[in-house]
């Protein structure tokens, strides 16, 4: 039997999951963030680093591989090339609850790329002593990032209106504070919307990578959520998933297990005021498929290849699925 048809006979009823999840996720929004991060003792933004950095290391290899000319010597040849290269860099952030995954891929990528639709001299040096000078003399990453500008867009959908207001008003102070850098004309191409993971608004290959971390759960139809996030990925594209898992270490697993089902919902309750939330969360982790099932209904979405990451003893993984 195929792994996807597995785990749809556990799911029940797509609707009424939906429905619970977006009225769960409303009521306990003011204090999603705060409680979640000290109930992971941070380790969470670690995990959520590690899984940002995979994504704009294959962003930054994706961009530098359309630019190929920067090799070249000859203008005219450059810029018959940089007509045809990447007009955009476009990432889908899916189940983006308050925005953070969204958030800390604008700050990776105003760290590591240098592009954004500004041309950085200090870039064009630091570019053009390893890719040379084009005949003129300008720095062919500058010449070429000012041809294209190549602006990145982030665009974070979920299902709960409440959290995408939090997430706004978390990307609206950091874009203030952050305005004349880099990070602040990054942060001013988030766009947060209402949107449903099963049937994404979008048309087929329009994302350059797809981000998903801690949501996929929460998916009503997760083999529908998977091929939905497949479809709108553009060829050779990424998929990257953060998820959790049930560790496999004997020791630590049981240490997991009176965590997530004891401690977890007694805190949840009391700071969040919210009985069902925290109790749906290790339930909803224990439901998750294997890494191996997981993986194999990936595959099954339409992914080429998926490559797999335990992290922290096996209590969350990421998923890098590339699509053909």
């Amino acid at each position: 039997m195929e792994a996807s048809k597995k785990i749809t006979e556990n799911q029940g009823n797509t609707d009424s999951k939906k429905e619970m999840v977006t009225g769960m996720f409303n009521d306990i929004a003011p204090t999603y963030d705060a409680l979640n991060h000290l109930l992971s003792l941070g380790v969470d933004h670690s995990w959520r680093r590690k899984t940002v950095r995979a994504a704009v290391s294959f962003l930054k290899s994706r961009l530098l591989d359309s630019w190929q000319c920067i090799n070249l010597k000859d203008r005219r040849l450059a810029e018959n090339y940089a007509s045809h290269a990447v007009e955009e860099i476009r990432i889908l952030d899916v189940a983006t609850g308050t925005g953070d995954m969204a958030i800390a891929l604008a700050v990776e990528m105003a760290r590591k790329l240098p592009f954004g639709g500004a041309c950085d001299k200090s870039y064009d040096k630091r570019y053009a002593k390893t890719y040379g000078q084009a005949s003129d003399g300008v720095a062919a990453t500058g010449h070429l990032n000012t041809l294209t500008g190549a602006p990145v867009r982030i665009l974070g959908v979920d299902i709960s209106e409440k959290m995408l207001a939090i997430g706004r008003e978390k990307i609206a102070r950091k874009n203030i504070t952050s305005k004349k850098s880099s990070r602040g004309r990054f942060m001013s191409q988030i766009n947060l919307q209402v949107g449903d993971a099963e049937a994404l608004d979008f048309e087929a290959q329009r994302f350059d990578c797809v981000t998903v971390a801690f949501g996929v759960r929460n998916f009503g139809d997760m083999s529908l959520g998977l091929s939905e996030m497949c479809r709108v990925l553009k060829s050779g594209g990424r998929c990257f998933i953060l998820e959790f898992s049930e560790p496999r270490t004997p020791v630590f697993g049981w240490l997991y297990r009176i965590y997530f089902h004891r401690v977890l919902p007694f805190a949840g309750r009391l700071v969040s005021r919210s009985a069902g939330a925290y109790t749906y969360l290790p339930r909803s982790v224990d439901s998750f498929p294997t890494p191996e099932v997981f993986t194999e209904m990936l595959r099954e979405a339409g992914f080429a290849s998926v490559r797999i990451r335990r992290l922290t003893f096996g209590v969350a993984y990421i998923y890098i699925a590339e699509k053909s």
